[in-house]
């Protein structure tokens, strides 16, 4: 990266304290080949910077041999409200991240659906697919495509009105307008939309005059044939405290679900990332990455920004080493939201042979008929079970539990999901998984371990 090799010439410049003052906080963030785009913390970083270091930076430009590009400093407001390299041209809308657009999301088996929705409201607003209602886990991307339907639009006809909002900031301008007098204001404001982007709508749970104002801005819009994107974490047939008559709207187009990405996407989602920053993020990299974060995109980026960072800081190339050591607590916790409440065992000489030996006397299945290509219901869920608890107890990699029962990862992560969504649904089933893992803890702390089942 340009500027980490800026920062290793100009460590040795400059005094250590305004080193770490003015330049440890600093980021790249993108890279072409006529500038570099530096986030910093605040705007008073860019005037130090561009007032005393700007010689002594293209002096170290020179010295390392690398081409005299120019330096933006950006803060993290800047460069969300401003046009982003990696995204659409022309102009960008204020209310959108610029970050966020079509050409900047990875499509995948788990999102082609909602992708090819957001894709064709973009092309025709309030002609297809009026209301789009998006669902999905926290991090798949639900975001993501709403900005990129605002970003699209407004490139193509920057006269129209896109809206982006939470409903979280709704209710807020909502209390807002009525403590100081405002409601016409606002409501002409929203009413005046011609794409309403509405994000987080689960979060309308319970707060009905919210709900109240929403349903009245709803109609008014739907009528006018305005578009309405919708985006939650449930199905709108899931919704809890929300009325009966908004469920219903909601459903009234079309409703569509993200779901985690496979491995090779998660892969291309973290090229594609640094790809941005101006990085070559290398393939065994992107892999290890990949394999420890499986449901959240959010994790992968952040995981791609930490080890940046750690890359920044000690002035080294990204290789898979520092990325084991930048990213310890990630190895050793992986998905933490996906298995939390029950720790996992890092440090226990336990295998995914012992657990599928245990499983299958518990459960009274020959260890054969477990690691076969049978397909037999019997068979099939406590293979699960193994490769649920091998990834959640063990921490397995996807690739390890798959080469153990000759499965694709692609069918070891379809299986974590399904036992994850049958402990969610059933609490018979959930009991049974808890008297496992209860079981699999104990004898973990053992220094026996677990029995030898034949």
């Amino acid at each position: 990266m340009y500027w980490v090799k800026l920062l290793h010439r100009l460590q040795k410049r400059i005094r250590p304290q305004s080193f770490n003052n003015w330049f440890k906080p600093t980021h790249q963030i993108f890279e072409d080949d006529e500038r570099v785009v530096i986030l910093i913390p605040s705007t008073f970083f860019r005037d130090v910077i561009e007032r005393s270091y700007a010689d002594i930076l293209r002096e170290c430009a020179a010295e390392e041999g690398l081409l005299q590009k120019r330096l933006e400093f950006v803060t993290s407001d800047e460069w969300d409200a401003r046009q982003s390299p990696g995204g659409a041209a022309g102009a960008s809308h204020p209310g959108l991240n610029p970050l966020y657009t079509f050409e900047n999301f990875v499509e995948g088996s788990g999102n082609s659906q909602a992708y090819a929705a957001c894709r064709a409201v973009g092309d025709h607003p309030g002609v297809m697919y009026n209301p789009l209602f998006i669902y999905g886990g926290v991090g798949l991307g639900k975001t993501h495509l709403l900005h990129a339907i605002g970003n699209f639009v407004y490139q193509q006809s920057p006269q129209s009105t896109v809206t982006y909002v939470s409903c979280d900031a709704l209710m807020n301008h909502l209390v807002e307008a009525y403590r100081t007098g405002s409601v016409h204001e606002m409501r002409k404001y929203y009413r005046s939309a011609d794409i309403l982007l509405l994000d987080d709508v689960h979060t309308l749970s319970g707060k009905e005059r919210t709900q109240e104002e929403l349903f009245s801005l709803f109609n008014i819009l739907h009528q006018a044939n305005k578009q309405i994107v919708l985006a939650a974490d449930q199905p709108p047939s899931r919704l809890v405290n929300i009325e009966k008559r908004l469920i219903s709207r909601f459903s009234w187009g079309l409703v569509v679900d993200i779901q985690p990405p496979e491995l090779e996407v998660r892969i291309a989602i973290l090229k594609k990332k640094a790809q941005l920053q101006g990085l070559d993020l290398p393939d065994s990299v992107a892999l290890y990455i990949a394999e420890r974060i499986t449901g959240n995109v959010r994790l992968l980026e952040g995981s791609l920004k930490s080890l940046i960072f750690h890359a920044s800081m000690k002035s080294e190339p990204i290789t898979l080493e520092l990325a084991k050591r930048a990213l310890a607590p990630l190895a050793a916790s992986p998905d933490a939201e996906d298995f939390s409440g029950v720790p996992g065992l890092p440090n226990t000489h336990l295998t995914i042979d012992d657990l599928a030996r245990l499983v299958c006397n518990l459960l009274n299945v020959p260890m054969d008929d477990l690691r076969s290509s049978s397909h037999r219901p019997k068979v099939v869920l406590p293979r699960q079970i193994v490769m649920y608890l091998a990834r959640r107890l063990l921490q397995a990699s996807l690739t390890d539990i798959g080469r153990y029962f000759h499965k694709h990862h692609t069918t070891v992560m379809y299986s974590i999901d399904k036992i994850s969504e049958l402990i969610d649904e059933n609490k018979q089933f959930k009991k049974q998984i808890d008297e496992i893992v209860e079981f699999i803890h104990k004898k973990g702390k053992s220094s026996h371990g677990l029995p030898n089942y034949p």
